[in-house]
């Protein structure tokens, strides 16, 4: 090339025209609306979806304003502390075996009780199973099961009961007929549960070891007590067995991620469940959120304690409360320190 010819040059980045830019950033920028409004539709989708959740369980659960009705000399609830801020429910497995629904509670059975005491920082959830041959005093009826306070003053008695015994603020109460549990274990397709006793029920046989227990035959499985080397103990662990069975399908990939499947359950659940008046909608909703991140290892199961098997003056089978361990738990459920209490008593814990 001789020293006279030139190189063409590249025009400079800012000599280049309009219409050399335009067709670029015109496809960026249209690139980033479209993202923009797909990102904007699955937000509102989302939200429409969780809107369409939270109807379904507010126009299928129950409540009733008496189930908290009446009460008096009521534990104070920590203001400040490690116990401020903790939630404690009264959960009560009701059978009626006559299909009358979950809102029909009076006269019932409450063959669960349990408190699930919810951590202020809503990281575990800690369910105390209370026996209900546990022989304990109940207001204005002296010293008796404490089942037998649901028969005598329906569920407010059973709450004071609890609260006396436990020293510990009831902040609410739920009702489950365990024929939604029936229900619930159809529409996970069935809970794995690991039996440590092998029992009959006709027509079910429930081999030792692990097992999937659905419907009817979970029911059967819950349900039973005689045959068991524990009796009422060993049906407690069972019932929390099939609880925890429950919580974790529902929570878990294959249900979360079908829409369908996950509105059934959450129907379901909504309409075997009473609540009481007081819980209201904002409040359930606002406190499953603060829990959402909850997972299998985050559910512990707590035995109230016993000292063993006994007979009541009538003659009775009962079971003997640990006074000296059951103001350990009190203090615990009080300061919020579960793991403590559970560190001392560690056969407590399943």
């Amino acid at each position: 090339m001789s020293a006279t010819q030139t190189e063409p040059v590249p025009n400079d980045v800012g000599s280049r025209t309009p219409r050399h830019r335009t067709p670029r950033h015109r496809t960026l920028r249209i690139a980033l609306i479209s993202i923009g409004v797909v990102l904007l539709l699955i937000v509102v989708a989302v939200a429409g979806y969780l809107f369409m959740l939270d109807r379904a369980v507010a126009s299928n659960l129950h409540r009733d304003t008496s189930l908290m009705q009446g009460l008096t000399d009521r534990p104070a609830k920590p203001q400040d502390g490690p116990g401020a801020g903790a939630l404690n429910y009264l959960l009560i497995g009701s059978d009626s075996r006559a299909g009358e629904g979950p809102s029909k509670i009076t006269g019932q059975r409450s063959d669960t009780i349990m408190v699930a005491h919810v951590t202020a920082k809503r990281d575990k959830i800690y369910l105390i199973a209370f026996p209900r041959d546990l022989y304990v005093d109940i207001p204005g009826h002296g010293k008796n099961k404490i089942n037998a306070a649901f028969t005598f003053g329906g569920t407010p008695l059973l709450v004071s009961t609890l609260e006396q015994l436990t020293d510990t603020r009831i902040d609410h109460v739920a009702v489950i007929d365990f024929e939604g549990m029936r229900q619930l274990t159809n529409l996970v397709g069935g809970v794995s549960v690991d039996n440590r006793y092998a029992s009959t029920v006709p027509p079910y046989t429930f081999p030792e070891g692990r097992i999937t227990v659905q419907g009817d035959e979970a029911l059967a499985f819950v349900r039973q007590r005689h045959g068991l080397p524990g009796g009422d103990l060993d049906r407690v662990e069972r019932q929390q067995q099939v609880v925890k069975g429950i919580l974790l399908k529902g929570v878990s990939k294959d249900v979360a991620t079908n829409p369908g499947k996950l509105m059934d359950l959450m129907k379901a659940g909504a309409s075997s469940l009473t609540v009481d008046g007081a819980l209201d909608q904002g409040e359930l909703r606002s406190t499953a959120v603060s829990m959402r991140n909850l997972r299998g290892d985050d559910i512990v199961f707590v035995q109230a304690p016993i000292t063993g098997f006994g007979r009541s003056p009538a003659g009775a089978s009962i079971d003997v409360l640990d006074t000296g361990r059951m103001q350990e738990l009190s203090k615990a459920l009080h300061d919020d320190d579960l793991p403590g209490y559970l560190a001392d008593n560690p056969a407590r814990t399943k």
